[in-house]
Protein backbone atom coordinates (compact mmCIF):
# COMPACT_ATOMS: atom_id res chain seq x y z
CA UNK A 1 0.00 0.00 0.00
CA UNK A 2 1.07 3.47 -0.49
CA UNK A 3 1.01 5.96 1.73
CA UNK A 4 2.09 8.92 -0.45
CA UNK A 5 2.67 9.70 -3.72
CA UNK A 6 5.37 12.60 -4.90
CA UNK A 7 3.75 14.83 -7.80
CA UNK A 8 5.24 17.00 -10.20
CA UNK A 9 3.50 19.61 -12.00
CA UNK A 10 4.13 22.33 -13.74
CA UNK A 11 1.54 25.19 -15.48
CA UNK A 12 2.96 28.67 -15.62
CA UNK A 13 -1.00 29.97 -15.01
CA UNK A 14 -1.47 31.36 -11.86
CA UNK A 15 -3.97 30.57 -9.23
CA UNK A 16 -6.92 31.89 -8.56
CA UNK A 17 -6.86 33.12 -12.83
CA UNK A 18 -6.55 29.50 -14.05
CA UNK A 19 -9.01 27.92 -13.73
CA UNK A 20 -11.48 30.86 -12.71
CA UNK A 21 -10.94 32.76 -15.65
CA UNK A 22 -12.43 30.21 -18.26
CA UNK A 23 -12.84 32.97 -20.72
CA UNK A 24 -9.20 32.71 -21.48
CA UNK A 25 -8.18 29.02 -20.35
CA UNK A 26 -10.83 26.58 -22.05
CA UNK A 27 -9.66 23.91 -19.48
CA UNK A 28 -10.41 25.44 -16.51
CA UNK A 29 -13.36 23.42 -15.87
CA UNK A 30 -11.12 19.90 -15.85
CA UNK A 31 -8.78 21.57 -12.59
CA UNK A 32 -11.43 19.84 -10.14
CA UNK A 33 -10.91 16.54 -11.17
CA UNK A 34 -7.40 16.81 -12.82
CA UNK A 35 -3.50 16.81 -11.99
CA UNK A 36 -2.85 20.62 -11.31
CA UNK A 37 -0.88 20.82 -8.32
CA UNK A 38 -1.65 24.76 -8.85
CA UNK A 39 -3.65 26.37 -6.07
CA UNK A 40 -3.42 23.13 -4.26
CA UNK A 41 0.07 22.89 -2.86
CA UNK A 42 -1.17 24.94 0.61
CA UNK A 43 -3.44 22.36 1.14
CA UNK A 44 -3.36 19.43 3.75
CA UNK A 45 -5.14 15.83 3.81
CA UNK A 46 -6.87 15.50 7.22
CA UNK A 47 -4.20 13.43 8.91
CA UNK A 48 -1.36 15.67 7.88
CA UNK A 49 -3.59 18.75 9.41
CA UNK A 50 -3.73 16.65 12.82
CA UNK A 51 -0.47 15.67 12.82
CA UNK A 52 0.48 19.75 12.50
CA UNK A 53 -1.57 20.49 15.06
CA UNK A 54 -0.45 17.50 17.17
CA UNK A 55 3.37 18.99 16.66
CA UNK A 56 1.71 22.49 18.10
CA UNK A 57 0.52 20.53 20.82
CA UNK A 58 3.06 18.64 21.82
CA UNK A 59 1.24 15.33 20.97
CA UNK A 60 2.92 12.23 19.35
CA UNK A 61 1.24 11.07 16.88
CA UNK A 62 2.00 7.81 15.29
CA UNK A 63 0.62 5.72 12.22
CA UNK A 64 -2.36 7.80 10.16
CA UNK A 65 -4.93 6.64 7.64
CA UNK A 66 -4.69 8.56 4.34
CA UNK A 67 -8.17 9.68 3.46
CA UNK A 68 -9.55 13.16 1.95
CA UNK A 69 -10.79 16.32 1.10
CA UNK A 70 -8.28 18.75 1.03
CA UNK A 71 -8.24 21.06 3.99
CA UNK A 72 -7.01 24.65 3.09
CA UNK A 73 -7.36 25.51 6.83
CA UNK A 74 -9.19 25.39 10.13
CA UNK A 75 -10.59 27.62 12.32
CA UNK A 76 -9.73 27.33 15.81
CA UNK A 77 -11.89 29.27 18.68
CA UNK A 78 -10.35 29.69 22.00
CA UNK A 79 -8.07 27.67 24.25
CA UNK A 80 -8.87 23.41 23.21
CA UNK A 81 -7.26 20.64 23.43
CA UNK A 82 -5.51 18.76 20.38
CA UNK A 83 -8.51 16.20 20.05
CA UNK A 84 -11.28 19.36 19.98
CA UNK A 85 -9.24 21.23 17.33
CA UNK A 86 -8.68 18.60 15.15
CA UNK A 87 -12.13 16.67 15.78
CA UNK A 88 -13.99 18.70 12.69
CA UNK A 89 -11.06 17.84 9.90
CA UNK A 90 -11.49 14.09 11.36
CA UNK A 91 -15.07 13.89 11.07
CA UNK A 92 -15.01 15.33 7.77
CA UNK A 93 -12.77 12.39 6.60
CA UNK A 94 -14.46 9.75 8.71
CA UNK A 95 -11.01 9.16 10.68
CA UNK A 96 -11.12 7.84 14.70
CA UNK A 97 -8.21 7.72 17.22
CA UNK A 98 -7.03 5.15 19.09
CA UNK A 99 -4.31 4.54 20.82
CA UNK A 100 -1.17 2.37 19.17
CA UNK A 101 2.33 1.06 19.93
CA UNK A 102 3.59 4.29 18.69
CA UNK A 103 1.13 6.72 20.26
CA UNK A 104 -1.75 8.38 19.12
CA UNK A 105 -3.35 6.83 15.71
CA UNK A 106 -5.75 8.08 13.00
CA UNK A 107 -7.99 4.83 11.38
CA UNK A 108 -10.36 4.84 9.16
CA UNK A 109 -12.54 2.21 10.99
CA UNK A 110 -14.39 1.30 7.95
CA UNK A 111 -11.13 0.22 6.18
CA UNK A 112 -9.86 -1.87 8.98
CA UNK A 113 -10.54 -5.70 9.13
CA UNK A 114 -13.31 -6.75 12.05
CA UNK A 115 -12.96 -8.94 14.69
CA UNK A 116 -15.67 -11.36 14.93
CA UNK A 117 -17.08 -12.16 18.16
CA UNK A 118 -20.05 -14.99 18.52
CA UNK A 119 -22.21 -15.52 21.78
CA UNK A 120 -19.35 -17.91 23.55
CA UNK A 121 -17.10 -14.56 23.68
CA UNK A 122 -19.58 -12.59 25.98
CA UNK A 123 -20.28 -12.83 29.90
CA UNK A 124 -23.12 -12.02 32.30
CA UNK A 125 -22.39 -9.21 34.67
CA UNK A 126 -25.17 -7.01 36.29
CA UNK A 127 -27.34 -6.48 33.23
CA UNK A 128 -28.20 -8.43 29.95
CA UNK A 129 -25.31 -9.47 27.84
CA UNK A 130 -25.90 -7.26 25.04
CA UNK A 131 -28.11 -4.16 24.22
CA UNK A 132 -28.69 -2.69 21.45
CA UNK A 133 -30.09 0.96 20.98
CA UNK A 134 -31.63 2.10 17.47
CA UNK A 135 -32.31 5.41 16.63
CA UNK A 136 -35.90 6.50 15.73
CA UNK A 137 -36.74 6.43 12.43
CA UNK A 138 -38.73 9.81 12.70
CA UNK A 139 -35.67 11.42 13.84
CA UNK A 140 -33.79 10.80 10.84
CA UNK A 141 -31.94 13.39 9.53
CA UNK A 142 -32.94 14.15 6.31
CA UNK A 143 -30.86 17.37 5.36
CA UNK A 144 -27.63 18.36 7.40
CA UNK A 145 -26.22 22.11 6.74
CA UNK A 146 -23.03 22.56 7.15
CA UNK A 147 -20.68 25.40 7.35
CA UNK A 148 -17.53 26.38 6.17
CA UNK A 149 -15.01 29.21 5.24
CA UNK A 150 -15.28 29.26 1.28
CA UNK A 151 -11.69 29.69 -0.22
CA UNK A 152 -13.41 30.14 -3.74
CA UNK A 153 -15.42 33.61 -2.33
CA UNK A 154 -12.48 35.32 -0.68
CA UNK A 155 -13.04 33.11 2.54
CA UNK A 156 -16.67 34.17 2.90
CA UNK A 157 -18.99 31.62 5.03
CA UNK A 158 -20.22 29.19 2.88
CA UNK A 159 -22.97 26.51 3.36
CA UNK A 160 -23.75 23.25 1.91
CA UNK A 161 -26.61 20.94 2.63
CA UNK A 162 -26.40 17.22 1.95
CA UNK A 163 -30.12 15.40 1.35
CA UNK A 164 -31.16 12.07 1.10
CA UNK A 165 -35.26 11.38 0.67
CA UNK A 166 -36.04 9.12 3.71
CA UNK A 167 -36.59 11.03 7.54
CA UNK A 168 -37.84 14.47 7.80
CA UNK A 169 -35.71 15.96 10.55
CA UNK A 170 -33.01 19.16 9.87
CA UNK A 171 -29.65 19.27 11.15
CA UNK A 172 -26.83 21.91 11.17
CA UNK A 173 -23.08 21.94 12.05
CA UNK A 174 -19.97 24.37 11.69
CA UNK A 175 -16.88 22.90 10.46
CA UNK A 176 -14.80 25.84 10.73
CA UNK A 177 -13.03 24.39 7.88
CA UNK A 178 -11.16 26.54 4.83
CA UNK A 179 -12.23 24.48 1.64
CA UNK A 180 -13.36 24.59 -2.13
CA UNK A 181 -17.11 23.95 -3.11
CA UNK A 182 -16.40 20.46 -4.35
CA UNK A 183 -14.74 19.47 -0.83
CA UNK A 184 -17.39 20.65 0.86
CA UNK A 185 -20.24 18.90 -0.84
CA UNK A 186 -18.24 15.69 0.01
CA UNK A 187 -17.70 16.51 3.84
CA UNK A 188 -21.38 17.19 4.07
CA UNK A 189 -22.51 13.90 2.42
CA UNK A 190 -19.87 12.13 4.56
CA UNK A 191 -21.30 13.66 7.97
CA UNK A 192 -24.56 12.62 6.77
CA UNK A 193 -23.91 9.06 6.43
CA UNK A 194 -22.21 9.38 9.69
CA UNK A 195 -24.97 11.28 11.58
CA UNK A 196 -27.40 8.00 12.15
CA UNK A 197 -24.97 5.25 11.70
CA UNK A 198 -23.26 7.32 15.05
CA UNK A 199 -26.80 7.27 16.84
CA UNK A 200 -27.00 3.28 16.92
CA UNK A 201 -25.14 2.02 19.58
CA UNK A 202 -24.19 -1.99 21.03
CA UNK A 203 -23.33 -2.85 24.62
CA UNK A 204 -22.00 -6.02 25.80
CA UNK A 205 -19.61 -7.08 28.34
CA UNK A 206 -16.21 -9.26 27.41
CA UNK A 207 -14.02 -11.66 29.64
CA UNK A 208 -10.53 -10.15 30.83
CA UNK A 209 -9.30 -12.34 28.68
CA UNK A 210 -9.94 -9.59 25.79
CA UNK A 211 -7.76 -6.97 26.81
CA UNK A 212 -6.31 -6.78 23.60
CA UNK A 213 -9.42 -5.10 21.84
CA UNK A 214 -8.89 -1.72 22.63
CA UNK A 215 -11.39 1.81 21.85
CA UNK A 216 -11.13 1.92 17.91
CA UNK A 217 -11.49 -1.34 17.05
CA UNK A 218 -13.94 -2.64 14.58
CA UNK A 219 -15.96 -5.91 16.19
CA UNK A 220 -19.10 -7.90 14.47
CA UNK A 221 -21.19 -9.83 17.01
CA UNK A 222 -22.31 -12.88 15.15
CA UNK A 223 -26.41 -12.90 14.57
CA UNK A 224 -26.25 -9.21 14.69
CA UNK A 225 -26.95 -7.68 11.86
CA UNK A 226 -26.00 -4.26 10.15
CA UNK A 227 -22.24 -4.21 11.20
CA UNK A 228 -19.70 -3.81 11.73
CA UNK A 229 -19.33 -1.64 14.74
CA UNK A 230 -16.54 0.58 16.35
CA UNK A 231 -15.69 0.31 19.80
CA UNK A 232 -16.22 3.85 21.50
CA UNK A 233 -15.70 3.08 25.35
CA UNK A 234 -14.46 0.13 27.47
CA UNK A 235 -15.20 0.44 30.97
CA UNK A 236 -12.91 -2.69 32.79
CA UNK A 237 -13.80 -3.85 36.26
CA UNK A 238 -14.73 -7.50 36.83
CA UNK A 239 -15.60 -7.74 33.28
CA UNK A 240 -14.54 -5.30 30.01
CA UNK A 241 -18.04 -3.51 29.56
CA UNK A 242 -17.68 -2.43 26.07
CA UNK A 243 -19.91 0.29 24.34
CA UNK A 244 -19.68 0.32 20.20
CA UNK A 245 -21.13 2.12 17.88
CA UNK A 246 -22.53 1.29 14.26
CA UNK A 247 -20.32 2.12 11.19
CA UNK A 248 -21.56 4.56 8.45
CA UNK A 249 -21.63 2.87 4.89
CA UNK A 250 -18.22 2.41 3.23
CA UNK A 251 -18.73 5.19 0.23
CA UNK A 252 -15.86 6.85 -1.14
CA UNK A 253 -17.96 8.74 -4.19
CA UNK A 254 -16.14 12.00 -6.20
CA UNK A 255 -17.93 14.99 -5.75
CA UNK A 256 -17.16 18.41 -8.26
CA UNK A 257 -19.25 21.13 -7.87
CA UNK A 258 -19.52 24.52 -10.40
CA UNK A 259 -16.89 27.31 -9.36
CA UNK A 260 -18.86 30.07 -8.23
CA UNK A 261 -18.40 33.56 -10.16
CA UNK A 262 -15.52 35.88 -9.54
CA UNK A 263 -16.07 39.20 -9.68
CA UNK A 264 -12.83 40.89 -11.51
CA UNK A 265 -9.95 41.78 -8.91
CA UNK A 266 -8.03 43.68 -11.95
CA UNK A 267 -9.03 47.08 -13.28
CA UNK A 268 -10.90 46.61 -16.93
CA UNK A 269 -8.76 47.82 -19.14
CA UNK A 270 -9.82 50.48 -21.69
CA UNK A 271 -10.53 49.58 -25.49
CA UNK A 272 -12.58 50.75 -28.46
CA UNK A 273 -13.59 47.82 -30.22
CA UNK A 274 -14.51 46.56 -33.79
CA UNK A 275 -17.87 46.26 -34.44
CA UNK A 276 -20.14 44.76 -36.50
CA UNK A 277 -23.97 44.96 -36.64
CA UNK A 278 -25.33 42.35 -39.94
CA UNK A 279 -28.68 41.34 -41.08
CA UNK A 280 -28.90 37.66 -41.43
CA UNK A 281 -31.97 36.17 -43.34
CA UNK A 282 -34.17 33.92 -40.99
CA UNK A 283 -33.66 30.14 -39.61
CA UNK A 284 -35.89 27.74 -41.42
CA UNK A 285 -37.41 27.12 -37.71
CA UNK A 286 -38.75 30.96 -38.02
CA UNK A 287 -39.13 32.06 -41.01
CA UNK A 288 -41.21 35.37 -39.99
CA UNK A 289 -38.23 36.80 -37.93
CA UNK A 290 -34.85 37.52 -39.58
CA UNK A 291 -31.70 37.70 -37.09
CA UNK A 292 -29.61 41.07 -36.14
CA UNK A 293 -25.80 39.65 -35.72
CA UNK A 294 -23.47 41.53 -33.58
CA UNK A 295 -20.09 41.17 -32.92
CA UNK A 296 -17.12 42.87 -31.22
CA UNK A 297 -13.52 42.67 -31.12
CA UNK A 298 -10.74 44.70 -28.76
CA UNK A 299 -7.24 43.67 -27.65
CA UNK A 300 -7.29 43.60 -24.52
CA UNK A 301 -10.96 42.79 -24.45
CA UNK A 302 -12.86 45.40 -21.76
CA UNK A 303 -14.66 42.22 -20.17
CA UNK A 304 -17.91 42.25 -22.01
CA UNK A 305 -19.44 44.77 -24.27
CA UNK A 306 -23.17 46.10 -23.84
CA UNK A 307 -24.85 46.91 -27.05
CA UNK A 308 -27.71 49.83 -26.97
CA UNK A 309 -30.68 50.91 -28.87
CA UNK A 310 -30.32 54.75 -29.06
CA UNK A 311 -33.82 55.44 -29.29
CA UNK A 312 -35.15 53.72 -26.63
CA UNK A 313 -31.38 53.05 -24.30
CA UNK A 314 -32.11 49.72 -23.60
CA UNK A 315 -29.49 46.91 -23.97
CA UNK A 316 -30.21 44.64 -26.38
CA UNK A 317 -27.12 42.30 -26.25
CA UNK A 318 -24.44 41.55 -24.23
CA UNK A 319 -21.23 40.85 -25.67
CA UNK A 320 -18.90 38.63 -23.44
CA UNK A 321 -15.99 37.62 -25.56
CA UNK A 322 -14.17 38.86 -28.70
CA UNK A 323 -15.62 37.45 -31.63
CA UNK A 324 -13.36 36.57 -34.84
CA UNK A 325 -13.51 39.26 -37.07
CA UNK A 326 -11.35 40.50 -40.28
CA UNK A 327 -11.62 40.96 -43.84
CA UNK A 328 -11.02 40.01 -47.25
CA UNK A 329 -7.65 39.83 -49.05
CA UNK A 330 -8.80 38.50 -52.03
CA UNK A 331 -12.20 39.69 -53.99
CA UNK A 332 -15.11 37.89 -54.15
CA UNK A 333 -17.03 37.88 -57.53
CA UNK A 334 -20.74 37.98 -57.86
CA UNK A 335 -21.12 34.17 -58.69
CA UNK A 336 -21.45 31.80 -60.30
CA UNK A 337 -24.79 30.61 -58.44
CA UNK A 338 -23.44 27.84 -57.59
CA UNK A 339 -23.60 25.77 -53.78
CA UNK A 340 -19.68 24.43 -53.82
CA UNK A 341 -17.43 27.15 -55.01
CA UNK A 342 -13.80 26.10 -56.48
CA UNK A 343 -11.95 29.25 -56.16
CA UNK A 344 -10.03 29.92 -52.84
CA UNK A 345 -10.02 32.92 -51.22
CA UNK A 346 -7.48 34.18 -48.45
CA UNK A 347 -8.38 36.08 -45.27
CA UNK A 348 -6.81 37.78 -42.43
CA UNK A 349 -8.30 38.02 -38.78
CA UNK A 350 -7.81 39.94 -35.66
CA UNK A 351 -8.28 37.13 -33.36
CA UNK A 352 -9.62 33.94 -32.89
CA UNK A 353 -8.69 30.64 -34.84
CA UNK A 354 -10.31 28.70 -37.56
CA UNK A 355 -9.32 24.84 -38.62
CA UNK A 356 -10.35 22.56 -41.77
CA UNK A 357 -13.43 20.12 -41.77
CA UNK A 358 -14.65 17.38 -43.39
CA UNK A 359 -16.69 17.93 -46.40
CA UNK A 360 -19.91 16.50 -44.90
CA UNK A 361 -18.89 18.46 -41.71
CA UNK A 362 -19.26 21.93 -43.80
CA UNK A 363 -22.06 21.12 -45.63
CA UNK A 364 -24.01 20.33 -42.01
CA UNK A 365 -23.09 23.25 -40.54
CA UNK A 366 -19.33 23.35 -39.46
CA UNK A 367 -17.22 26.19 -40.61
CA UNK A 368 -19.72 29.56 -41.14
CA UNK A 369 -18.48 33.07 -41.85
CA UNK A 370 -20.85 36.20 -43.30
CA UNK A 371 -18.88 38.16 -45.26
CA UNK A 372 -20.15 41.89 -46.09
CA UNK A 373 -20.72 42.62 -50.12
CA UNK A 374 -20.15 45.55 -51.73
CA UNK A 375 -23.92 46.50 -51.67
CA UNK A 376 -23.79 46.44 -47.74
CA UNK A 377 -25.34 43.21 -47.55
CA UNK A 378 -24.24 40.07 -45.82
CA UNK A 379 -23.84 36.59 -47.49
CA UNK A 380 -22.96 33.56 -45.40
CA UNK A 381 -20.31 31.05 -46.67
CA UNK A 382 -19.27 27.55 -45.53
CA UNK A 383 -15.57 26.26 -46.17
CA UNK A 384 -14.06 22.95 -45.38
CA UNK A 385 -10.59 23.87 -45.74
CA UNK A 386 -8.46 26.39 -44.15
CA UNK A 387 -4.77 27.10 -44.16
CA UNK A 388 -2.85 28.95 -42.14
CA UNK A 389 -0.23 30.76 -44.83
CA UNK A 390 0.84 33.67 -42.12
CA UNK A 391 0.09 34.89 -38.85
CA UNK A 392 -3.66 35.08 -38.55
CA UNK A 393 -4.09 35.09 -42.24
CA UNK A 394 -6.27 31.72 -43.79
CA UNK A 395 -6.74 30.44 -47.28
CA UNK A 396 -9.78 29.39 -47.40
CA UNK A 397 -11.10 26.25 -50.02
CA UNK A 398 -14.06 24.06 -50.84
CA UNK A 399 -16.06 27.14 -50.14
CA UNK A 400 -20.01 26.88 -50.32
CA UNK A 401 -21.43 30.15 -51.47
CA UNK A 402 -25.15 31.91 -50.91
CA UNK A 403 -26.12 29.83 -47.32
CA UNK A 404 -29.25 30.29 -45.45
CA UNK A 405 -30.93 31.89 -48.24
CA UNK A 406 -28.40 34.87 -48.40
CA UNK A 407 -27.83 33.83 -51.96
CA UNK A 408 -30.14 36.95 -52.99
CA UNK A 409 -27.47 39.06 -51.54
CA UNK A 410 -24.57 37.08 -52.80
CA UNK A 411 -22.33 39.81 -55.14
CA UNK A 412 -19.10 41.46 -55.26
CA UNK A 413 -16.95 41.96 -52.33
CA UNK A 414 -13.70 44.06 -52.86
CA UNK A 415 -10.53 43.96 -50.79
CA UNK A 416 -10.87 45.04 -47.34
CA UNK A 417 -14.31 43.79 -46.59
CA UNK A 418 -15.81 42.70 -43.56
CA UNK A 419 -15.92 39.73 -42.39
CA UNK A 420 -16.99 38.00 -38.93
CA UNK A 421 -16.88 34.24 -38.31
CA UNK A 422 -20.03 32.55 -37.02
CA UNK A 423 -19.42 31.27 -33.69
CA UNK A 424 -20.94 30.87 -29.88
CA UNK A 425 -18.30 34.58 -29.46
CA UNK A 426 -21.26 36.31 -31.59
CA UNK A 427 -24.49 37.07 -30.06
CA UNK A 428 -27.97 36.93 -32.77
CA UNK A 429 -31.12 38.04 -31.39
CA UNK A 430 -34.72 38.60 -33.53
CA UNK A 431 -35.35 41.66 -35.92
CA UNK A 432 -38.25 43.75 -34.69
CA UNK A 433 -40.50 44.62 -37.20
CA UNK A 434 -40.47 48.14 -36.66
CA UNK A 435 -37.06 47.53 -37.37
CA UNK A 436 -37.04 46.48 -41.26
CA UNK A 437 -37.15 49.26 -43.49
CA UNK A 438 -34.43 51.25 -41.76
CA UNK A 439 -31.39 52.12 -40.03
CA UNK A 440 -31.09 50.94 -36.72
CA UNK A 441 -28.93 53.54 -34.46
CA UNK A 442 -26.67 51.49 -31.76
CA UNK A 443 -24.07 52.03 -29.48
CA UNK A 444 -21.71 50.26 -27.73
CA UNK A 445 -20.09 49.80 -24.09
CA UNK A 446 -16.85 48.53 -23.83
CA UNK A 447 -16.39 47.52 -20.37
CA UNK A 448 -17.63 49.11 -16.75
CA UNK A 449 -15.64 52.06 -17.34
CA UNK A 450 -16.95 53.31 -20.70
CA UNK A 451 -19.62 56.40 -19.90
CA UNK A 452 -19.90 57.54 -23.52
CA UNK A 453 -20.19 54.33 -25.74
CA UNK A 454 -19.01 53.67 -29.68
CA UNK A 455 -21.80 55.04 -32.13
CA UNK A 456 -22.45 51.79 -34.83
CA UNK A 457 -25.27 51.33 -36.66
CA UNK A 458 -26.86 48.53 -38.74
CA UNK A 459 -28.83 48.80 -41.82
CA UNK A 460 -32.08 46.75 -41.49
CA UNK A 461 -33.12 46.51 -45.14
CA UNK A 462 -36.60 44.33 -46.18
CA UNK A 463 -33.87 41.82 -48.31
CA UNK A 464 -33.64 39.33 -46.07
CA UNK A 465 -36.93 38.75 -45.13
CA UNK A 466 -38.97 39.22 -48.77
CA UNK A 467 -39.90 35.90 -50.55
CA UNK A 468 -36.98 34.02 -52.20
CA UNK A 469 -36.39 33.77 -55.92
CA UNK A 470 -38.59 31.00 -57.82
CA UNK A 471 -35.92 29.00 -59.69
CA UNK A 472 -36.27 26.62 -62.83
CA UNK A 473 -38.09 28.99 -64.89
CA UNK A 474 -39.65 27.44 -68.49
CA UNK A 475 -41.30 29.14 -71.19
CA UNK A 476 -42.90 26.60 -73.65
CA UNK A 477 -44.66 28.05 -76.80
CA UNK A 478 -47.64 25.54 -77.73
CA UNK A 479 -49.52 24.68 -80.93
CA UNK A 480 -51.88 27.82 -80.53
CA UNK A 481 -49.14 30.62 -80.12
CA UNK A 482 -49.53 30.59 -76.26
CA UNK A 483 -46.87 30.53 -74.26
CA UNK A 484 -46.70 28.36 -71.00
CA UNK A 485 -44.33 29.66 -67.97
CA UNK A 486 -43.78 27.84 -65.16
CA UNK A 487 -41.56 27.68 -62.21
CA UNK A 488 -40.55 26.10 -58.79
CA UNK A 489 -41.52 28.30 -55.78
CA UNK A 490 -38.45 28.20 -52.58
CA UNK A 491 -39.26 29.00 -48.96
CA UNK A 492 -37.54 30.19 -45.77
CA UNK A 493 -39.13 27.86 -44.18
CA UNK A 494 -37.22 24.92 -46.03
CA UNK A 495 -34.66 23.20 -43.79
CA UNK A 496 -33.42 21.10 -46.72
CA UNK A 497 -35.15 17.91 -46.01
CA UNK A 498 -35.05 15.07 -48.77
CA UNK A 499 -38.38 13.71 -47.51
CA UNK A 500 -40.22 16.66 -48.14
CA UNK A 501 -42.61 16.18 -50.76
CA UNK A 502 -43.38 20.32 -51.32
CA UNK A 503 -40.87 23.07 -49.30
CA UNK A 504 -43.76 24.91 -46.55
CA UNK A 505 -45.91 27.79 -48.29
CA UNK A 506 -44.86 30.58 -45.32
CA UNK A 507 -46.40 33.64 -47.83
CA UNK A 508 -50.60 32.60 -47.80
CA UNK A 509 -51.93 33.39 -50.12
CA UNK A 510 -50.40 31.84 -52.81
CA UNK A 511 -49.18 34.58 -55.68
CA UNK A 512 -46.58 35.59 -58.02
CA UNK A 513 -46.44 38.53 -60.35
CA UNK A 514 -45.01 38.01 -63.68
CA UNK A 515 -43.38 40.38 -65.80
CA UNK A 516 -42.59 40.57 -69.51
CA UNK A 517 -39.62 42.38 -70.60
CA UNK A 518 -38.89 43.99 -73.99
CA UNK A 519 -35.32 44.19 -73.61
CA UNK A 520 -34.95 46.25 -70.22
CA UNK A 521 -38.55 47.56 -70.53
CA UNK A 522 -41.30 45.92 -68.83
CA UNK A 523 -44.62 45.40 -71.68
CA UNK A 524 -46.82 43.41 -69.29
CA UNK A 525 -47.57 42.39 -65.98
CA UNK A 526 -49.57 38.75 -65.36
CA UNK A 527 -50.81 38.17 -62.19
CA UNK A 528 -50.98 34.16 -61.32
CA UNK A 529 -52.03 32.34 -58.26
CA UNK A 530 -49.63 28.77 -58.74
CA UNK A 531 -46.59 28.25 -59.85
CA UNK A 532 -47.40 29.20 -63.70
CA UNK A 533 -48.75 31.63 -66.06
CA UNK A 534 -50.12 31.29 -69.48
CA UNK A 535 -48.97 34.57 -71.98
CA UNK A 536 -51.54 33.92 -74.83
CA UNK A 537 -50.77 34.58 -78.38
CA UNK A 538 -53.38 37.98 -78.81
CA UNK A 539 -51.34 39.32 -75.34
CA UNK A 540 -47.61 38.83 -77.62
CA UNK A 541 -49.32 40.49 -80.79
CA UNK A 542 -50.96 43.28 -78.55
CA UNK A 543 -46.90 43.75 -76.64
CA UNK A 544 -44.78 42.81 -79.62
CA UNK A 545 -46.58 43.31 -82.49
CA UNK A 546 -46.03 39.36 -83.53
CA UNK A 547 -45.25 36.85 -81.40
CA UNK A 548 -41.39 37.42 -80.36
CA UNK A 549 -38.68 34.44 -81.41
CA UNK A 550 -37.57 35.78 -77.70
CA UNK A 551 -38.08 37.44 -74.58
CA UNK A 552 -36.77 37.93 -70.95
CA UNK A 553 -39.34 37.56 -67.78
CA UNK A 554 -39.30 37.99 -63.89
CA UNK A 555 -41.28 36.29 -61.61
CA UNK A 556 -41.70 37.28 -58.30
CA UNK A 557 -43.96 35.74 -54.83
CA UNK A 558 -45.89 38.25 -53.25
CA UNK A 559 -45.91 38.71 -49.08
CA UNK A 560 -49.16 39.45 -47.82
CA UNK A 561 -46.97 41.55 -45.52
CA UNK A 562 -43.87 42.59 -47.55
CA UNK A 563 -44.55 42.94 -51.12
CA UNK A 564 -43.03 41.63 -54.14
CA UNK A 565 -40.17 39.13 -53.46
CA UNK A 566 -36.86 38.71 -54.84
CA UNK A 567 -37.30 38.22 -58.96
CA UNK A 568 -36.08 34.91 -60.30
CA UNK A 569 -35.58 35.59 -64.11
CA UNK A 570 -35.71 33.43 -67.15
CA UNK A 571 -35.68 33.81 -70.79
CA UNK A 572 -38.07 32.27 -73.87
CA UNK A 573 -36.53 31.01 -77.04
CA UNK A 574 -38.72 29.99 -80.22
Amino acid sequence: MVGRISLWTWDARPWPAFPTDTASWADGENHAAGHWLTGRLGALAPDELARAVADDFGVGLGAADVAGPLIHGVAVEGVVSWRDATAPALAAAGLSVRDGADGLELVGPDLLPAVVLDGEDLVKDEGPVRSRRRPDPSATVARLAVGYVDREREYLTGTVTAMRPEGAAVAGENTGLVLEAAAARGVAEQLLRATDARRETLEFDLPPSQLALEVGDVIALAGEGEGPFEIAEIRDGRSRRVSARALPPLVRAAVLSDRPARAPTAPAPMAEPALIAAHLPPDPATPDRSWLLLAAYASPWPGEVDVQLVATGSRIARLARPAAMGELLTPLTAGPLHVRYRRSIEIELSGGHIAPVDLEAALAGANRIAVETDAGEWEVLGFAGAELIAPGRYRLTELLRGLGGSDVAMGPAAVGNRLVVLDGNVVVLPVEPDWLGGELALRAFAGRHDGTGTAFGATASLGPVLPLPPVHLRAVRGAGGDVSLSWLRRSRADAGAWAAVEVPLEHVPEAYRVTILDGPTPVRTIAAAAAGATYTAAQQAADFGAPPASFDFTVEQLSPVFGPGHPGAGTFHA
